[in-house]
Order: structure tokens, then sequence, then C-alpha cells
């Protein structure tokens, strides 16, 4: 853990960045920007000054990422954050939008190894306050993988980390550094109670247990609970789950619901069965610019629409549409079904929403103006 704090005496020489703060009244819209995406080859290269801040309370940058292997922190893509200035490019969003508030984003499969001490917490911790200060972030974005992370809920690590994050941004002068935590809605083992507790937001992204373990052909997030899931998945919806983390006493006030704009794709096991919960064989065919095998991003979907070999559906009862050709089958979100998500957020008074990622939006408006799915997020939750 002693490379820590090396590696970013290194990083922190290369950029210098001030930020702002923001305060809204209507509820947040937080974006998140991948600097992975700049790598897209031609006019998918996703860069900095394409993010819409218009349509943004916060922007998470990401992301930067604990390497397992090393027990280090470093830029996930550091020829692009470091090397071409993207840290400074991020900042200069401040000059058209000076209330934006910009958080950097922390990820890794095995968080936990990096947190099991008090020690080792003091040590992260310590790189996250340096970090924070040197480049005037308004706080940080904790993404936990919870089924890798099993232990930081079992030991309690996982709490004891923003319980000490917010008294060493209280100590160092920073009482308004947010400290964010970002988790699947229906993670299995947390205590929510204590978690909200601890933590200053809580997103909630909902791209839901049945992708990871699919029996059938499944949209990511459908609103409500599907009529075909048995057993652990018989509840699976946006809105059980949520409930589950307000019934077991985490405030509204402080929930972020986090929608996706990549959906999951599959192969059917039948081509003349091809409507929600159909039997499926595996994952469907990669998408030609994300290339995730058993995924494509709304980008692509909504390409698919002037192809005439494509058949598009709309599940009302869920919220989501899916798409289908041959043996392959697509469940995404749109703009109806993101507003209306946003909508149902905003009636059960939540914090805000979020949009996973600004980067698998129609970005370049191939299939008409740009940001639409970004766009209906901001329209179903602050209008």
């Amino acid at each position: 853990m002693a490379k820590l704090s090396i590696l970013f005496v290194v990083l922190l020489t290369f950029t210098g960045i001030t930020f702002a703060q923001e305060a809204t009244t209507t509820g947040r819209v937080d974006c998140i920007f991948s600097s992975n995406s700049v790598n897209r080859s031609g006019e998918y290269a996703m860069r900095i000054e394409d993010i819409p801040t218009d349509y943004c309370t916060h922007v998470i940058y990401d992301n930067i990422e604990l390497e397992a292997f090393t027990l280090t922190i470093m830029p996930s893509n550091p020829q692009y954050d470091i090397l071409e200035n993207g840290w400074e490019k991020f900042i200069d969003l401040k000059k058209n939008n000076p209330t934006l508030k910009f958080l950097m984003s922390v990820k890794s499969v095995l968080t936990s190894t990096f947190i099991e001490t008090a020690a080792q917490r003091a040590e992260f911790i310590d790189v996250i306050v340096s970090i924070l200060k040197e480049y005037k972030f308004d706080g940080v974005s904790i993404l936990w993988f919870g089924y890798w992370n099993k232990a930081g809920f079992e030991e309690g690590s996982l709490y004891k980390l923003f319980e000490e994050m917010r008294r060493s941004f209280d100590a160092s002068g920073h009482p308004d550094w947010e400290a964010n935590i970002i988790i699947i809605i229906d993670q299995k083992d947390i205590d929510h109670s204590r978690i909200c507790r601890v933590a200053d937001s809580v997103s909630l992204l909902s791209m839901l247990d049945h992708v990871n373990q699919p029996s059938a052909a499944n949209v990511a997030a459908p609103l409500n609970n599907l009529l075909f899931e048995t057993g652990e998945l018989q509840n699976v919806s946006i809105k059980h789950s949520l409930q589950k983390w307000l019934n077991n006493g985490c405030p509204a006030n402080k929930i972020i619901l986090g929608l996706a704009f990549v959906g999951p794709t599959y192969i059917l096991a039948d081509t003349k069965k091809n409507g929600l919960g159909s039997p499926i064989i595996g994952p469907g065919k990669a998408c030609s610019i994300t290339d995730n095998e058993g995924s494509c991003a709304y980008f692509e979907v909504c390409q698919k629409y002037n192809e005439t070999e494509w058949t598009f559906k709309w599940d009302e009862e869920n919220a989501s549409p899916y798409a289908f050709q041959d043996d392959q089958w697509i469940g995404y979100e749109n703009v109806a079904s993101i507003e209306r998500k946003a909508s149902f957020a905003k009636s059960k008074g939540l914090a805000g929403v979020l949009g996973m990622n600004l980067s698998n939006d129609d970005y370049r408006g191939k299939c008409g103006e740009k940001y639409p799915l970004t766009k209906a997020l901001w329209k179903g939750f602050r209008t």
C-alpha cells in the first residue's frame, strides 16, 4: 500500500485544477464521463468537450482504478488523463457552467483488499484527500462491486471506510466534500441503513441481478416485478428493490437512482418465441463499437431502427423496450423508458438520478438529437 502515495506524488506534478461548488434545489442529475471512450475509433471517440454540461448537475470522472496485484492507485487512461491533460480539460467545463460539481470515481473488483485494516484505510484515504485537494474535486464516488467485495459487508470495512473518510474530510477543512457510493440496487448482504448513514449519497444502479444470472430474455431495469421470473428473481424490479432500501431505513433524500444506457443481449433458443421472458441459450453478439458480448450501448441499438429486419416492441408494464432479429434479442432503455423511470424517482422523493454513462448515449446524434437519454433523465426528474 505504500506505493499509493508514491505514485500520486508523481502524478500530481502534471496538472493544477480548480473547481467550484454547486447547490441545487430541484434535484441532481449525475453524469459519468469515461476517459476510456476517447480511445474509440474515428467519430465515436468521445472527449471531455462533448460532455453536455447543461443537462448535468454533477459529473463523475471515470475513473481512477485500484490495481489489485500491485496495490496501487492510478488513472484508468494515463495517456489521456495525464499526458494529454484530460483532467485539465475536465476543469475547463466550469467556465461555461460554474455551478457544476465534479467527483472523481474510484473502482476495483477487489476494493476490500485495500481497506481491510485501519492502517490500510488511513493510507487509502490519505491518497484520496491528496487528490481532492490538489485537483479541487468536489468529492469522491466509490464504485463498489459487491460480488467480489463481500468481505467489505461481512467485516464492516466498507462502512468504516466511509466513516473514516468523513472524519478525514472534516479534519482537512473540507466538510463540503461528498463521499458517494455507486452500488447495484439489489445488492445482497449490505446493511442498507448503515451505508446510508455513513455515506453522503448512495447511487443505486438498476442493472438488476437477473442480468448477471439470466433465465430468460430480459430487460436490465424493469419498473415492476416480472411475472415469468421465479425464486430469488421473482421480485427483481426497480420498485421492489428501491422500496427495500426505503423500508430498511435509507432516507429517500440520500438515494440517487442509476439507469444504465447499455442493455443486455441474448441468443434466443427459439426464434418463434421472441417476447419478454423467452428462453435463451446465451449472450448475444457484440455490437460493432462497444464490442462487448452480451450487451449493446443505446447509440448502437437506436441505429438498428433503420434496419428493417429488426422488430421493436414496448413493454408498458415495465416501461421497457426490446428488439429482436432472428435469434438475436436486445433489452434496452429509450427516451420514453428513461423519462418514466426518472419521473418515478422524483415521485419517491429521491435526491436525484444517474446516467451510466454518457459514452453509451447517442452522443453523436446518429439517431436524431444528441444525448437523448441524458436529456430524458433531466426532463423526467427536474421538470
